[in-house]
């Protein structure tokens, strides 16, 4: 099983925003263009469910593992962490 980025899996795929959120429309998920951009340029990191979602609709090419270390979300919880001190 090869494991990638969600943003290279879509475009390996040549799905844009829309087209992946009608994937997961057709496999019983709901997510909008809107949350799947924010997933794509690793602005937001999916919760359990979305993960389940994308896990599933990608045959397990794209896990959660595949966003735990993304630089883009670890700077945004440090900016939060800031924020709340």
């Amino acid at each position: 099983m090869w494991r990638m980025k969600l943003s290279a899996w879509m475009a390996r795929e040549r799905l844009d925003d829309q087209l992946m959120a009608s994937r997961l429309e057709a496999a019983g998920f709901s997510y909008s263009v809107h949350t799947i951009a924010k997933w794509r340029r690793r602005e937001r990191m999916p919760r359990g469910p979305a993960m389940a979602a994308i896990a599933a609709v990608t045959d397990g090419d794209v896990t959660a593992n595949d966003f735990v270390h993304s630089p883009s979300i670890a700077a945004s919880f440090a900016d939060q962490n800031e924020a709340a001190e």
